[in-house]
């Protein structure tokens, strides 16, 4: 049944309203009826109703003021407007007021049933469709943890290994990680399985079978960054399961890393870390960079080179640094630079030029590309700076390139 609050300062017509109108029928309860605004106000606090019928002059509080209170506080409340008065402000101020009708006095009860029925049919209807919207958001609810799993599962196995491509999946599935970092924890038990109602809202499960469970936890770079914090999750989780399981419960953790993209690594891990549970113990979270050498096998030199050239792939318009780049992979800057080279041949800031100039060829190339747009576009916003690069790395300035190409 829907709701409405009645509010009709005039006792007789205010009476009228209750006993005449066949609101059962109309699939209506009047849940109260007030002699002002006032009290109608408190009436529409405590019910919340669907529907207000209010008179327009009325003491204390009017039916205009009324309604802009309904408006602000409850959007979703229709309001039908009752007035003895055809003035041409009054009705301006009932379109203001978002009144659905406005029924003129002297009425019939006719009139006003007709009336309260078009309103019933507009609020059940919009009833219908946030009942449909609950049906759908309900089952897409159910969906999400498979989807999820999915997602991080094809990014493991490298079906997904490009930014674009991720992001066209995380928008299909509806799928939102709003936090800067990640990293992988796994919970090794003695017990069948856990279910994610022991979960919170910013861990994802990446594999969940008998003893074991691995998942994906998104917080901010703060957070992980700093090793007390990211322990302080890894424990809080491991008390959690361990009292719902009743179970010996060990952890191991991942380093933490910026991109979605590199879940494998975080992975490869936490594997890795807990074939050292039985030489490290169980008691204490066990992190995989304290049970393994800065040089591994499993790709740290590989993981940072990638992340570098992804960032640069992505900022190299910006005026990006070495400090810029260092803190999207939590390492110091001389550290990171040496590690780069070691890997690459060659240091981070030549990588940089490097790519920005082969990106400049190529859009020099494009008829409408001026050489000052091209420049700015690969990230230097001095024009000449540019061109002492270029020559540097082609044997031409740009204009001599383009030159070049277009007589090829």
């Amino acid at each position: 049944m829907l709701k409405i609050v009645i509010a009709e300062d005039a006792a007789f017509e205010r009476e009228g309203l209750v006993r005449s109108i066949p609101w059962n029928d109309l699939g209506i309860v009047v849940v109260g009826a007030a002699e002002d605004g006032k009290q109608a106000w408190e009436l529409i606090v405590e019910h919340n109703p669907d529907i207000v019928l209010t008179d327009i002059k009325m003491p204390i509080v009017d039916g205009i003021e009324l309604s802009k209170a309904v408006n602000r506080d409850y959007p979703l409340t229709k309001l039908v407007f009752i007035s003895g008065h055809e003035d041409f402000n009054f009705a301006l101020e009932a379109i203001k007021s978002k009144v659905l009708a406005y029924i003129l006095k002297p009425y019939t009860f006719r009139e006003i049933t007709d009336t309260i029925r078009q309103v019933a049919l507009i609020c059940m209807d919009e009833k219908g469709r946030d009942e449909q919207i609950r049906i759908i958001q309900s089952k897409l609810d159910e969906t999400r943890p498979f989807f999820e799993e999915k997602l991080l599962q094809d990014i493991i196995n490298e079906r997904i290994q490009d930014e674009l491509t991720l992001n066209e999946r995380l928008q299909y599935y509806g799928l939102y990680f709003d936090k800067s970092c990640f990293a992988v924890i796994l919970l090794d038990f003695e017990a069948t399985s856990v279910t994610d109602h022991a979960l919170s809202d910013n861990l994802y499960i990446i594999r969940n079978r008998p003893g074991e469970l691995i998942l994906l936890i998104n917080e901010d770079q703060a957070h992980l960054n700093r090793r007390e914090d990211l322990e302080a999750i890894a424990v809080e989780l491991k008390d959690r399961v361990n009292a719902r399981l009743q179970s010996d419960v060990a952890i191991c953790v991942s380093r933490p890393f910026s991109h979605l993209l590199n879940l494998a690594y975080g992975c490869k891990e936490v594997l890795e870390a807990k074939k050292r549970l039985p030489m490290v113990g169980r008691i204490h979270p066990v992190f995989y960079e304290d049970v393994t050498g800065a040089d591994d096998v499993f790709g740290r030199l590989d993981r940072i080179v990638a992340d570098v050239k992804r960032f640069i792939r992505l900022r190299y318009m910006d005026n990006i640094t070495l400090n810029d780049i260092a803190s999207e992979v939590f390492m110091s800057p001389n550290y990171l630079n040496s590690l780069f080279k070691k890997a690459t041949g060659k240091n981070i800031n030549k990588y940089l030029i490097d790519f920005r100039i082969t990106t400049a060829m190529e859009l020099l190339l494009k008829p409408d590309a001026t050489v000052n747009r091209v420049a700015e576009k690969v990230g230097y916003r001095n024009l000449a700076h540019f061109s002492t690069l270029f020559k540097k790395q082609c044997g031409m300035t740009p204009m001599e390139y383009r030159d070049y190409r277009s007589n090829q």
